[in-house]
Order: structure tokens, then C-alpha cells, then sequence
């Protein structure tokens, strides 16, 4: 990027006077400052490294930057977990931690909450990584209108089996985002590796200062101002959709702004678990202890005080009981297995 360039403003942008920015997102950010800057980063100390001067370091490599992005479906239905001991009242619980609970994440600074979510159940208590005999809250949630979300991460490398072509847990309306044709300019897709990589790797509870490269991208994007070109409408950031980090790249996560999320989704239902077994690798059994699919006029979530016998812990998927086997079937009444009863675990204990 040249050093004259100057961002437009958005009077800029909506008067048409934007030829520089296309210019400069036609370009490509310049490889070899690009290369450079990235290197300077990757030599960084994070853990020692003051947060709002990372964000300035990442504001020249950005310069050009192209992502995608895309509108999620109507009703579409996302995951979220989380922890907790003793079961909660409040469908407020379930949404965006307090403030003051708030330390760095993926995508969030401190103070700053998210509402962290995935496109499946799996995913989201991998996410969450229980450990034996951890109680949690697996609550699912709808879409109520069209959410624009910008797509980061999404690169070949990022996917461990198969390129992305088996997914097991995806967005629907996120595509390969790696055949993004400005991704394909040398620049763009050198910063886009970058991204993806710090979006994708794996971080242990007591290193949250590796995450400090994401948020502070993830920071630029959602305070992005937005802007309509010659009349065309203002669209609105809702989040960001990125790859999962313990599903390898194989499933996909967002991360909404809590405003966002309060206004547009809906509670659906929400299951209350223990996990009863769990193994090195990904896996858990999980015992359900309580299910809920009503929320009260002012916000209680209304718990049955059982677990339906036909639900599969942990899932959102059901048991239909036939002659000599029974079905699971998910949600959108789809058979993706079929057991007969004498292999068959109790419902309520099918490990993921």
C-alpha cells in the first residue's frame, strides 16, 4: 500500500469517490511490506505484548485485505455451551457472560463479551473441552432474520480432512472461502494464511495471550463502520464465522455481538447434561439431566425436571423405537444411524 493512501470516508464511499479503495482492494495488499510485517508479528512476544499496539501493527498489514463475507439463513440453528454446576433459572444465563467475567478470547477483548456459538453440538462441547463429570447447558438457538457475518480463517490449510469437503458440522451459507478470487493475489493471500493460522490454532486455558492476534483482527472487523455505495443500503456486521480449532478445521463457529444476538435469535431449547465418560480424544458420553424447550413472559427457563426418554444427551438428536432397532434422527428428521436393541446404549448416555 502506497504511503500516500489515505482511507475515504464514508461521505467518500456513498458519494462514489471510492475509486482509491477499489483500486487498493484490486491490488492487493503489497506483498513484500506485507511479508514483513507479518515476520515482525510472528517474532512478537504476546504474552508481552501491549495489546493496542498490536492492533496498530495489524492496521498496515490489513490495508487492502479482502474477505468474504455471508448472510447467514433464515431459522438457522446454531449451539452454544456452557458450564455450569448448578442448573440456571435465567434464559439471560445462557447468552453473553457479564463483563466482568470477560478476559480475552478468540475473538473478544477483555471486558468485552461475545456471543460464541457453532453450527452443531459436537462442536460446542469440544469447544467448551468438559472435563469428567462437568455439568453444562448445550442451549439451541434460531435465527430470526438474515445476519451478515465476514468469514475468516477459511483457507485450504486451515481444513485437516479433505479440504473442507467433509465437514461434519458446517454452515450451510459459508462456502470455501479459500476460492475467493482475491485470495488468489499473492498479498491478499499471504496476510489471509496469516489470519487463518491465528484463528485456527489451538490455545491452552493459561496461554489466552495467543489469542491476542485474533482478537485484535477480529476487533477492527466488528467495529467496522459499515456503508451503503450510491444509495445502496447500510448492512450491518453481525460477527464473524471462523473454523473450529478442535474439530481440526472441520466444523464452523461464530461469534456475534451480543446486541446482535439478543435481538435476532431465538431460544429454541436447551438441554442440561453431566458428562459421565470421556476419553484422550474427542469424545464424550453424556448423561441428560434436564431438558427445556419454554421460557417463561419474563425470561425463566421453564425445566421439565427430566430428560425425554427419545433425546440423545448432548445431541439434538432423537431416538424413534422400531420393532427390533431403533433410529437416530436428527433435526431435520434425517435417520444418520440405526442400532438394534440388544447394541443399543440408553438414549440418554449416547456418546458423540
Amino acid at each position: 500500500m502506497p504511503k500516500s493512501f489515505t482511507p475515504p470516508t464514508i461521505e467518500d464511499m456513498q458519494s462514489g469517490k471510492h475509486q482509491a479503495a477499489v483500486d487498493a482492494i484490486n491490488s492487493g495488499p503489497d506483498r513484500r511490506r506485507s511479508n514483513q510485517l507479518v515476520r515482525s508479528l510472528r517474532a512478537l512476544s504476546l504474552r508481552h505484548t501491549n495489546f493496542d499496539y498490536l492492533k496498530k501493527m495489524l492496521m498496515p498489514l490489513t490495508h487492502g485485505h479482502s474477505l468474504s463475507s455471508s448472510a447467514t439463513n433464515l431459522h438457522e440453528p446454531l449451539y452454544r455451551a456452557v458450564l455450569w454446576q448448578q442448573k440456571p433459572m435465567k434464559v439471560s444465563e445462557l447468552g453473553c457472560p457479564p463483563i466482568e467475567k470477560v478476559g480475552l478470547g478468540r475473538a473478544n477483548t477483555p471486558g468485552n463479551p461475545l456471543f460464541y456459538a457453532s453450527a452443531g453440538c459436537h462442536s460446542t462441547i469440544m469447544e467448551l473441552a468438559p472435563n469428567l463429570g462437568d455439568r453444562l447447558v448445550i442451549s439451541k438457538w434460531r435465527t430470526k432474520t438474515n445476519l451478515t457475518l465476514v468469514c475468516v480463517g477459511y483457507t485450504a490449510n486451515a481444513f485437516k480432512g479433505g479440504e473442507g469437503f467433509k465437514r461434519i458440522e458446517s454452515l450451510p451459507w459459508v462456502k470455501h472461502r479459500a476460492a475467493d478470487p482475491q485470495s488468489k493475489k499473492p498479498g491478499n493471500q499471504l496476510v489471509h494464511e496469516f489470519i487463518s493460522h491465528e484463528f485456527t490454532k489451538k490455545v491452552h486455558g493459561d496461554e489466552t495471550w495467543n489469542y491476542k492476534i485474533s482478537a485484535a483482527f477480529a476487533h477492527s472487523l466488528l467495529n467496522a463502520k459499515s456503508f451503503g455505495l450510491q444509495g445502496a443500503p447500510v448492512i450491518e456486521i453481525a460477527g464473524i464465522a471462523y473454523p473450529s480449532s478442535p474439530n481440526e478445521g472441520n466444523a464452523d463457529n461464530v461469534a456475534l455481538k451480543c446486541e446482535i444476538a439478543a435481538k435476532h435469535l431465538e431460544f429454541v431449547h436447551a438441554q442440561y447434561i453431566e458428562i459421565s465418560q470421556k476419553t484422550d480424544g474427542p469424545t464424550y458420553s453424556m448423561r441428560g439431566l434436564d431438558f427445556a424447550n419454554n421460557l417463561s413472559a419474563d425470561g425463566n427457563i421453564e425445566w421439565q425436571n427430566a430428560f425425554p426418554p427419545d433425546r440423545i444427551a448432548g445431541t439434538d438428536h432423537t431416538a424413534r423405537y422400531l420393532p427390533d432397532r431403533f433410529e437416530i434422527v436428527d433435526n431435520k428428521n434425517v435417520v444418520v444411524g440405526s442400532v438394534p436393541y440388544d447394541q443399543a446404549p440408553t438414549p440418554a448416555s449416547q456418546p458423540t
